[in-house]
């Protein structure tokens, strides 16, 4: 049969009229002599099959006759992401060549006994066939078509990784995905970054971000909490098992990429491998969660609301995990929980496609969450999304550009919003630790590199109140405060130098604008700033002889005149707000020129001497070095030994500026007596009853009292006669003092 079919071929291109070269002999079709067909281009070999070969029919609709064939068929075509483009994203010379790329990570990273997520890439692009470029507009959306709309999407490919070494190959990930983070978006006004939807990988994605973004805020939709602590459950045996799929996001904690306490979990439902400690680390990384059927209780609205209040103004990393969605919907996951929610508010994560049905549900569900958030980031929506097996990753945040600020000692980039740009936590010396604890701050000698100053600095160490066997309430205050997980959960700590700069979006480098410098209250012992860290309490204001020689410096403000210009500030132009060319006017609110004592005097040598001995260092040659070798939580609790602001000698301060005949030459109230003080406009304001609340413990009820107490903590040179005078002064009526407004109610003590 198939010879006599080639001998027909063969007398077909040979029976070719010698006139017409071009013609092929006709040949009759199923006995119809009427209905003569180019037997070749009728024919499977040819491009075009029956009359079509010859003439167009007459019942074309006219909008087919000229066609723009830009779209695939669509179960049919190459196996692109929804029939995208193909473009080498990781390659340097496509920069500026697309806004949205979708990337393959084909990868198992130890998912329970089903493994599979490798194929995931292909499986969610075969289930994304039903979409293309050419009829994508969706009318929940209002007719947006997100692969078309704004953005240039491509189809970026798979990243090579290693099949024999996971470690080795999360590396080789991590630098993918850095690479194709590199490149410029096409269209530069309307996005800032190019935008990545990953299919598959999560750690390598928030490395890879964390250059550009610095930490992140997680939303997490999944059944499992992802945060395991490898020494203790199902794991710990080695660094290979360390890494698996349920602790991403413990690593990712560990290794500083996540928020501090800004991330949830959306739709846990899974078993707890122990009764307290899973929870008890999940909330050690910084999350909170919404289980899965709290969801319909609160509804969507309630929902939103708590996710906008948890993440705030952070940048965001939303992973949405497949196995959220009961496996009635999503069969082709790794680690299968039922009781899940029905496809309402899903999203995919350990996608392995051997495990789903023959009508590809999970592949489409998977494909449909890709399109879904492809209609956020036309509008800006700053969101890095990842699906443990399905990721996104975008800024934050659509903006004109990410502001960027070069200085003598680093590149700072900060963030914008709101018509405002940010930089948080831009350090202005080195960090006082180590020998550099209680010496003057040291300018940074060194380049910092590339910061990234867009999250929550630290606060330094505070002092409220004393470690007193009297006063039990405040001992336990004090006991708790310094302990390592209260200084872990707000975030405190000696390396605290960081200033923060705000300026209008619309700022440049030559602007020389006005240049407020806030310095916050809290009686020197506490505070934690929006602009400015200094050292607090004994860790910036330690009396005695000893700290004398070491002298004091004001670096900070120093910072400002040497770098704000490059903020587009004026240097000349710095106003000192709170509480001489370093600036040209004040501000002095909530506060008075405080009398103070020597640094070496007889008040400051006390306390001095009774840290040290709180310390245990009196026993040492050199106290001074001592107190500065002490681990940071011994030397924090000894140096609550001495009374604070909330005892009962209130503002006769521990811990305060002292004459040091340096920074300061004089007490405050000498230097103005003397009119030694910088010439510049200033102005006052005061708190109403703000002293109240300091004289809430010193219950002297007496005259006698009152003048015994101000006589032993604040004019010991002056006689009782001296100090009955002023006292003398308050009215008879209580209702006219302090606080005011309150009539009869002022009084707390009988």
């Amino acid at each position: 049969m198939l010879s006599q079919l080639f001998l027909l071929l063969a007398l077909s291109y040979s029976a070719v009229s010698g006139d017409n070269p071009d013609e092929l002999v006709s040949q009759k079709v199923l006995g119809n002599p009427e209905k003569p067909l180019n037997f070749i281009q009728s024919s499977i070999y040819g491009r075009k099959t029956g009359v079509l070969a010859h003439q167009e029919p007459d019942t074309l609709p006219p909008a087919y006759r000229n066609r723009d064939f830009d779209e695939d068929i669509v179960y049919a075509g190459l196996g692109t992401f929804a029939h995208l483009d193909y473009t080498q994203c990781t390659k340097s010379e496509n920069t500026r060549t697309f806004d949205i790329g979708v990337v393959g990570h084909p990868f198992d990273l130890g998912v329970s006994y089903r493994p599979g997520a490798r194929f995931g890439p292909n499986g969610a692009r075969q289930g994304a066939r039903r979409f293309d470029p050419a009829w994508g507009w969706d009318m929940d959306h209002g007719g947006v078509n997100p692969l078309r709309d704004w953005a240039k999407v491509t189809d970026c490919g798979d990243i090579e990784n290693t099949p024999f070494d996971k470690l080795v190959a999360i590396q080789e990930l991590e630098q993918g995905m850095k690479a194709i983070n590199r490149l410029q978006p096409k269209n530069e006004s309307a996005a800032d970054a190019v935008r990545l939807i990953t299919i598959g990988g999560a750690l390598p994605i928030l490395r890879a971000l964390h250059s550009t973004w610095g930490r992140v805020a997680v939303l997490h939709f999944d059944s499992h909490l992802d945060t395991w602590d490898p020494k203790q459950l199902g794991g710990g045996v080695s660094k290979y098992s360390d890494i698996n799929h349920g602790t991403m996001l413990h690593i990712a904690h560990e290794e500083g990429l996540l928020s501090n306490n800004s991330n949830m979990h959306l739709g846990s439902r899974c078993a707890l491998f122990d009764r307290h400690f899973d929870l008890d680390n999940d909330l050690r990384c910084g999350f909170s969660y919404i289980r899965a059927r709290e969801l319909d209780k609160l509804g969507v609205d309630k929902v939103i609301e708590r996710i906008i209040k948890t993440v705030g103004d952070e940048f965001v990393y939303l992973s949405v995990d497949i196995d959220v969605l009961d496996p009635a919907f999503a069969p082709a996951t790794g680690t299968i929980e039922p009781g899940g929610l029905k496809i309402v508010g899903s999203d995919v994560v350990e996608f392995t496609p051997i495990y789903d049905n023959a009508a590809e549900t999970t592949g489409i569900a998977v494909a449909q969450i890709v399109y879904e958030i492809l209609h956020w980031m036309p509008s800006g929506s700053a969101i890095a999304v990842c699906f443990l097996q399905l990721t996104i990753a975008a800024p934050a945040e659509k903006r004109a550009s990410i502001p960027i600020v070069t200085l003598q000692s680093a590149t700072v980039v900060g963030s914008s919003a709101l018509r405002v740009d940010s930089f948080k936590g831009i350090p202005y010396a080195q960090p006082p630790i180590g020998n550099l604890r209680l010496k003057p701050p040291q300018p940074i000698s060194t380049n910092l590199g590339t910061i990234t100053a867009t999250g929550v600095p630290r606060a330094c160490p505070q002092t409220l109140t004393s470690l007193n066997t009297t006063a039990l309430p405040n001992d336990i205050i004090t006991l708790i405060g310094d302990s390592s997980f209260f200084q872990a959960a707000t975030d405190t700590g000696e390396d605290c130098l960081t200033i923060n700069v705000q300026r209008p979006s619309s700022t440049a480098a030559n602007s020389s604008l006005p240049v407020v410098f806030w310095i916050f209250g809290g009686a020197f012992d506490s505070g934690k700033a929006s602009h400015l860290r200094f050292s607090l309490g004994s860790f910036g204001f330690l009396p005695g002889a000893e700290i004398l020689k070491d002298g004091s410096a004001n670096l900070s403000l120093q910072w400002v005149a040497d770098n704000i210009a490059a903020f587009g500030g004026d240097p000349s132009k710095v106003t000192l707000w709170e509480s001489n060319p370093l600036f040209r006017g004040a501000i002095i609110d909530s506060g008075a020129i405080a009398p103070a004592d020597p640094i070496d005097g007889t008040k400051g040598q006390d306390i001095y001497n009774r840290v040290v001995s709180a310390a245990g260092c009196s026993g040492s040659s050199d106290t001074f070095s001592c107190l500065r070798s002490l681990p940071y939580e011994q030397y924090l609790h000894a140096t609550h030994n001495v009374p604070g602001v909330f005892d009962y000698q209130s503002v006769a301060l521990s811990y305060l500026p002292r004459p040091d005949s340096t920074l300061l030459t004089a007490s405050p109230d000498i230097l103005a007596k003397n009119g030694q003080y910088a010439s510049v406009p200033f102005m006052i304001g005061d708190q109403e009853d703000e002293g109240t609340l300091f004289s809430l413990v010193t219950n002297n009820i007496t005259t006698n009292q009152l003048v015994d107490y101000l006589s032993t903590y604040y004019f010991y040179d002056a006689t009782h006669t001296q100090i009955e005078q002023p006292v003398a002064t308050c009215p008879e009526d209580p209702s006219a003092e302090s606080p005011f407004n309150t009539g009869s109610f002022n009084e707390i003590y009988p």
